[in-house]
């Protein structure tokens, strides 16, 4: 199995069209997005990517192997689709598209999160690294390049994420500093950032759940 996070950007949006409320822009809410190969028998197979709603499955839900030819033990389960497509914005190092989708399933992974109501996306996702909620080519992907020593530099920009390990806590901690100077911290391990209207926003991964945090 190999899977990606990415992260849905879910937003108010203001009558103009920007997400902003009465003190500013709002704080990302992010999601986990994971995607399967499924191998096909004689055939090259395909993949299967979703964005996680965070809504939780049912308990009489119908449980059926994703890939019963392969090695991912990530079970899927019928759902309503939604009554209306929700439109995603995928974004990565090849830039920004829009999508929509109103596939709805229920997933399960037993190594990341919880069952929980999925929409798939087309194959194309796979290839993204987030996918922003609404219509919003505008944003654009960030990368992490590799500083050696659990650090890494934003691409193009003054700041980096310095991975720690505070007290023995099992659990890592990111933090972002600017000339030295910590900006901000997280739980989790970064994956990835985005500029959208003038902010940016650092991507962190902690047990399969992804968050955003202005930095």
């Amino acid at each position: 199995m190999r899977t990606i996070l990415l992260a849905v950007f879910a937003v108010s949006l203001a009558p103009g069209g920007s997400p902003v409320d009465a003190c500013g822009y709002l704080e990302p809410r992010t999601f986990l997005v994971s995607t399967h190969h499924i191998p096909g028998i004689g055939t090259p197979g395909r993949t299967r990517t979703f964005a996680v709603l965070g809504e939780p499955a049912p308990r009489d839900a119908t449980w059926q192997l994703l890939a019963p030819a392969g090695y991912d033990t990530t079970r899927i389960a019928d759902a309503a689709p939604l009554d209306a497509p929700l439109t995603l914005t995928l974004l990565g190092p090849s830039g920004a598209r829009v999508v929509s989708s109103a596939r709805r399933a229920f997933l399960w992974s037993s190594m990341q999160f919880a069952p929980s109501a999925v929409l798939e996306l087309d194959a194309e996702a796979a290839h993204t690294r987030v996918a922003l909620a609404g219509s919003l080519p505008g944003a654009v992907w960030i990368g992490l390049d590799d500083a050696g020593r659990s650090v890494s530099r934003l691409h193009g920009t003054k700041l980096e994420t310095v991975l720690v390990m505070p007290n023995g806590d099992r659990e890592p901690v990111t933090l972002v500093r600017r000339d030295g100077q910590e900006v901000a911290r997280s739980t989790g391990r970064p994956i990835g950032a985005m500029r959208l209207y003038g902010m940016h926003y650092l991507f962190v991964e902690r047990a399969g759940i992804v968050t955003s945090v202005p930095i």
